[in-house]
């Protein structure tokens, strides 16, 4: 195999330094929150990027030279709780970020306090107060990155109100520790899951400014693609691009994956010229070979869409399949008339599930386009009509007068929201889709088409 036909793309997991693009608003924001001991909390959905910020963060030189004169005398601290063992102790937590600093930092008095409190398995609230209280006397900061915090929230080690208001008072009480985590849950609903700890007491993560983390615009993708696709002698064509743009959206581990995906077909041995050219099987393969590649990235996505969130989606994946079933035709212009998801469309959008039509752009318009008080909005990732109709309407277990009930029952829909939904439903043949291939090439229609 040629060098150049090495797949250049990360996925899944965080991107190194080097091949880290964008964010640079968030960047600035968390440089200068870090550089005045103030905390912050990266918020966003799974997979949108938040280890790989915060990697760049803690590696990446250049990113450090940011903070001026305070570049030299700060110590980034990188701490991933992602596969913690339920034995894992607060103090082997501070065990491990107070060797980190031990061995950063090179001022006498404050390697004499950090040895204090290692000699002496010292790690509570006193001992970790004379350590960062000599750290900002010394005029150092620490930066704690902490990736996945929010499993922190439920594990037996860590679920206490001892960790959490320690963790609170050492991050506002001194200047020379900034707390920067990363999460899925907002500020607010970590508060909300730590009240019981605290019922009577200020929310622990009060302190902490959100910062979140959205899909890329066209100008990321397109340094994305650039960097990664620099020296392999490989150029992505504008149809190629619409392909991506038509799988993933702007969200970096689909758009990673969906690029490896296109990239093994275009560099494949087997590959014929019309199909390295522009081919449709070149297509058809790729979304095949996504499909299966990103399935639990989904199943998890789903899992944690709230059931208003599902709802909102599937009813957006029924405008995005309208016409394409075999041998049935459904209208759904009438979905402007379900006005009660206007919040769950803005929480998707900012998930990177759903888009509000915008102008420009290098992406093509699919059409398809659900109206929405007035708006047209779609789903991003076709992806995702993928799941829902590979999960919800293309299932002989899911009985769709028993879905629309439920949702019935849970409040979610109004009588006349669940009889628009159910004449729809009826239009819906049952075996209509069997498998993903069966899907694939029903819903990539338009690209394949436009590929001959």
């Amino acid at each position: 195999m040629s060098e150049s036909a090495l797949n250049p793309f990360y996925y899944p997991g965080p991107v190194p330094p080097d091949r880290f693009v964008g964010r640079q608003e968030e960047i600035q924001a968390v440089l200068s929150r870090i550089a005045t001991g103030q905390n912050t909390g990266v918020v966003g959905a799974p997979n949108v990027g938040k280890s790989s910020l915060l990697r760049y963060l803690a590696e990446d030189e250049a990113c450090h030279a940011r903070l001026g004169p305070k570049a030299a005398r700060t110590i980034f601290v990188f701490q991933d709780c992602h596969l913690l063992p339920g034995s894992f102790t607060p103090a082997g937590f501070w065990q491990q970020i107070l060797a980190h600093v031990w061995t950063s930092c090179p001022d006498p008095q404050v390697r004499q306090v950090v040895n204090w409190a290692g000699s002496r398995h010292e790690f509570g609230s006193y001992a970790l107060e004379r350590v960062f209280k000599a750290v900002t006397k010394r005029g150092w900061w620490v930066a704690l990155l902490v990736d996945e915090f929010d499993t922190l929230l439920p594990h037996a080690g860590f679920n206490t109100a001892e960790f959490f208001g320690a963790l609170r008072s050492l991050a506002t009480r001194f200047s020379g520790l900034a707390l920067v985590t990363a999460a899925r849950l907002s500020v607010a609903d970590m508060n909300r899951h730590s009240e019981e700890l605290n019922p009577f007491g200020s929310p622990f993560f009060n302190g902490f400014i959100e910062v979140n983390l959205r899909p890329f615009d066209d100008d990321d993708v397109e340094d994305l693609l650039q960097k990664a696709l620099q020296g392999t002698g490989v150029a992505f064509s504008a149809r190629d691009r619409d392909f991506l743009y038509a799988m993933a959206g702007g969200h970096p581990f689909l758009l990673q994956a969906a690029a490896a995906a296109l990239y093994n077909e275009i560099t494949s041995p087997e590959a014929d010229a019309a199909n390295k050219k522009n081919g449709r099987s070149r297509y058809y393969r790729a979304a095949l070979n996504f499909y299966k590649q990103t399935e639990d990235h989904f199943a998890d996505l789903w899992r944690h869409l709230d059931a208003r969130a599902r709802t909102a989606a599937t009813i957006l994946c029924l405008g995005e399949i309208q016409g394409r079933l075999p041998g049935q035709r459904f209208d759904t212009s009438e979905i402007g008339s379900l006005d009660r998801y206007s919040g769950e469309l803005s929480r998707l959008a900012e998930q990177g599930l759903v888009e509000l039509w915008k102008k420009g752009g290098w992406h093509a318009d699919w059409n398809n386009w659900v109206v929405w008080r007035g708006e047209r909005w779609r789903v991003t990732s076709r992806r995702l009509v993928w799941w829902v109709s590979d999960q919800v309407l293309a299932r002989d277990d899911v009985d769709w007068e028993e879905w629309l009930d439920a949702k019935q029952y849970q409040g979610l829909l109004t009588a006349e929201e669940v009889k628009t939904l159910q004449e729809w439903a009826k239009k819906i043949p049952k075996a209509a889709l069997r498998t993903a291939a069966e899907i694939i090439g029903l819903l990539l229609g338009e690209l394949l088409e436009a590929a001959l």
